[in-house]
Formats: C-alpha cells, structure tokens, sequence
C-alpha cells in the first residue's frame, strides 16, 4: 500500500489590522450642515412666514435681521402654537415668536457640540454663522442623522 501525502493546507489568512473609525463626534458641523438657507426677516408678518413654509416644505425658517444676522429659528410648530394662541394674546410678526433669538453655532463647532446644545434646548435645527456673526448654514437633526449613517453630504 502505498500512503500519498495529503494535500497541504494554505495557511489561514491573517485579519488585516482594522483602522479604527473616525470618531464622528468630532465632525465640525460645516460638513453636515445645509448651506442653502430659507431665511426670513425678523419684522416679517407671520403669514409671510407661513407662506415660505407653504412654498418650500420646510419645519424651520432660519430668522435674520436686516443685517443678514441670526436671529434665531422659527418652527412649524410655533407658528400653529401661535395660531390657536387665544384672540387676546395672537401674534403677527415673526420676531415675536422667534424660538431662541441667541442661538447660534460656528462652522468649526463639532457635531457633538451641537448635538448637545438641541438636547439642552430642545431645538431640531440651529442656525451656522461665519466668524462676522453673519449666517451661512443650518444644521439639523437629519443632517447628524444623515452623518451617523455614513452620508454627511447636504442632499
């Protein structure tokens, strides 16, 4: 009898080492935010404002000065607040229900920044401004969303 050898195995593969992955909490917001901005003015009449939100779809309107300054977010949600406000106390500019008139990030602010500051302050979007205080972006809850599942480009 005669004993063939048995074939040889090929070594196991060894694992490439894993590249650890980026930690996304430190993603300056101007990668993720929107830098086309709905904006309207703060003296604006509230139906202005409900007709941008008709026009464009939108749940937040960044809220400018006439300086092109941040002046905080206006929300579907405030506006239909407002509206079913009783007769005495309803509201017809935007500036008197501008939710966090104070409330703004800069482009270098890390996501993990932001994230924190809409949890303190129960905000779904916030305003972006340049190093002058004027603003360039808006960043939102889908737009970190967006960047958790690996696509941190603005639609």
């Amino acid at each position: 009898m005669t004993e063939t050898p048995a074939p040889e195995r090929p070594a196991p593969e060894t694992p490439a080492p894993e590249t650890p992955a980026p930690d996304l909490r430190r993603t300056p917001v101007r990668v993720v935010m929107s830098p086309t901005v709905v904006a309207v003015l703060a003296g604006s009449r509230l139906s202005e404002a409900v007709d941008t939100f008709v026009r464009t779809g939108l749940r937040h309107l960044v809220v400018v000065d006439a300086t092109g300054r941040s002046a905080g977010i206006l929300s579907q949600e405030s506006v239909t607040t407002a509206w079913l406000a009783p007769a005495t106390r309803r509201v017809s500019r935007v500036h008197e229900i501008v939710s966090h008139p104070d409330t703004s990030v800069h482009a270098d602010t890390t996501v993990q920044e932001v994230a924190g500051l809409m949890r303190a302050c129960r905000l779904d979007a916030v305003p972006v401004v340049g190093q002058d205080g004027r603003l360039i972006g808006v960043v939102t809850r889908t737009d970190l969303v967006r960047l958790l599942a690996g696509d941190p480009e603005p639609p």
